[in-house]
C-alpha cells in the first residue's frame, strides 16, 4: 500500500452561502471575504451514547458529529460583509422555513451544510478614521450544522482535479 500526501484537507478559500426558500429556489447566494487572523474555524463535535460500568469501566458508541463554523471577523469586515449577514438574518427572520446553505471553502464546492446561527449577540465596533475609517471590527459569527453526520466530514478538495484529469485522459 503507497502512502499518499494530503497536505490539507476540505479547501482553501473562504466560505460562501446561500439562502434557499422553502420550495427549494435560491434566493441569494453569495461569496464571503477571508476572514481575520483567527481565521474560519470547523469544530467537528463527536455525539456518542455513554454508559458507565459498575466496574468502572465505561462503554461507548459513536453515532455521528456535528460541526459548529466559526467566522472570525475581529479585526476587520466591511458595511457590504456586514449587509451580506444582515440580508441572511432578515430573511430568515421573514421566512422561518427557508434554509441557509454553507459552502466552508469555495475551492470544494460539494461540501455544503445546511446552518443554522449558533453565536450569541454580535459585537460590532468601527474602525478608526472617522468617515474615512476601512470597516468595522469585533463581529464573529458562528454557525451549527442541522444535521448529524454519521462519518466524519473531511474531504480531498483535490479529488474532483483528480477525477476530472482521469475523465479527460479516458475519453
Amino acid at each position: 500500500m503507497s502512502v499518499v500526501l494530503i497536505p490539507y484537507v476540505n479547501g482553501v478559500m473562504p466560505p460562501a452561502m446561500k439562502i434557499i426558500s422553502s420550495t427549494g429556489s435560491v434566493i441569494d447566494k453569495f461569496e464571503l471575504p477571508e476572514c481575520t487572523k483567527d481565521g474560519f474555524l470547523e469544530k467537528h463535535i463527536p455525539k456518542m451514547i455513554l454508559k458507565d460500568i459498575i466496574d468502572g469501566t465505561t462503554k461507548w458508541r459513536l453515532i455521528g458529529w456535528k460541526i459548529d463554523f466559526t467566522m472570525h471577523y475581529n479585526d476587520w469586515i466591511t458595511g457590504d460583509t456586514l449587509y451580506k449577514f444582515a440580508e441572511v438574518f432578515d430573511y430568515k427572520v421573514e421566512h422561518p422555513d427557508c434554509k441557509i446553505i454553507l459552502t466552508p471553502r469555495q475551492d470544494n464546492p460539494g461540501r455544503t451544510f445546511e446552518v443554522y446561527y449558533k453565536g450569541d449577540a454580535i459585537d460590532l465596533g468601527i474602525l478608526k478614521g472617522g468617515t474615512a475609517s476601512i470597516g468595522h471590527k469585533l463581529p464573529v459569527i458562528k454557525w451549527g450544522s442541522v444535521k448529524r453526520y454519521k462519518k466524519f466530514q473531511i474531504s480531498n478538495p483535490n479529488d474532483r482535479i483528480i477525477n476530472l484529469t482521469k475523465l479527460k485522459i479516458a475519453a
